[in-house]
Order: structure tokens, then sequence, then C-alpha cells
């Protein structure tokens, strides 16, 4: 098997391949070894959705944060000077791109605390359901990594059954 590139592997391939043919321990570990990869290539995926799913998570807290902040303050009942909104642009927009509205100004601060209080339960809402989905993304990247581990000791016990039964042949007996 000093063959280069391709050809090697190629025959590697087919000597494995005749081999378990005749030999049903090795073709059982072959399998498992497949099936754990690709468990490991799916956790590895939900590993990538996870983070996306915690910077979003960390989004919504920042803007939850925030909206406590105006709540509590006096800029809610106000205009800046010029006519500026009482929230930054950044605030409304982060706001409106998780498909919320930022509170009028009510004439009064009970119907203003009302609003905002509204805004932030719809916020909390969307910062729970994001986390439960993490914490479930987790669960399942967890079960298909055990799935894995599994597959690796099932593969590594059918091999070494493999490798017995091929000392016994060996010796004759």
């Amino acid at each position: 098997m000093s063959q280069v590139g391709g050809a090697t592997q190629a025959s590697q391939v087919s000597d494995i391949s005749k081999i378990s043919e005749r030999n049903p321990q090795l073709a059982l570990a072959m399998l498992m070894m497949d099936i754990a990869k690709l468990n490991k290539e799916n956790a590895m995926g939900m590993i990538s959705e996870i983070e996306q799913q915690q910077a979003k998570k960390k989004a919504i807290s920042d803007v939850l944060n925030q909206a406590r902040e105006y709540k509590a303050s006096d800029r809610n009942y106000t205009k800046q000077a010029g006519g500026e909104p009482y929230t930054s642009k950044e605030f409304n927009k982060a706001v409106e791109g998780m498909g919320f509205t930022v509170p009028d100004k009510a004439g009064d601060k009970e119907g203003n605390d009302k609003n905002w209080d509204k805004l932030i339960a719809q916020l909390q809402t969307k910062l729970d359901t994001v986390g439960s989905d993490i914490q479930t993304q987790m669960v399942k990247m967890q079960d298909l990594m055990g799935q894995y581990n599994s597959m690796m000791q099932g593969a590594n016990s059918a091999i070494s059954q493999a490798n017995q039964v091929l000392q016994s042949v060996a010796k004759g007996g």
C-alpha cells in the first residue's frame, strides 16, 4: 500500500470492504463509526445555532434592561431639547426589529407606566422563550454527543471482538 493519494485510499476502502464482507463484527464497527460521525457533525452544527441564540438572548436582555431604565426615568415624560424622541434611535430600532413598538407617551404617569409595563412583559416573554429554546437545543446536543460516545464504544467493542475471532482463526482454534 505504498501508492500515493486517492489510489491508496481507494485501495484501503476496497480492502476494508472485502474484510467486512467476511467479518460481520467489522462491518458493524464501520457502520457504528459512520453513525457516530454523523451524530458528531450534527452536534457541532447545533453549537453554532446555540451561539446565535445566545447572542439573540443577550440583545433582548439589553433592550429589556433599557426599557426598564426608560420606564424608571423622567425621560419618558418629556421630549429632549430639539424635539428628539425620549428614547434612543438604537433602542427604537431594536424594539421594532423584535416586532414590538416603543410606547407612545401617555398624558399621565399611570398610562405611560402601563405602556412600558406591557413592552417590558413582551420582552421578558421573548427572553424566556429564547432561553427555553437554548436549553432544548443543548439537551438535543448532549443527546447527540451521548449517542456519539455510545456508537464509538460499540465500534471499539465490535473491533475487539473481530480481533479475537481473527486471532482465534489464526491460532487454529
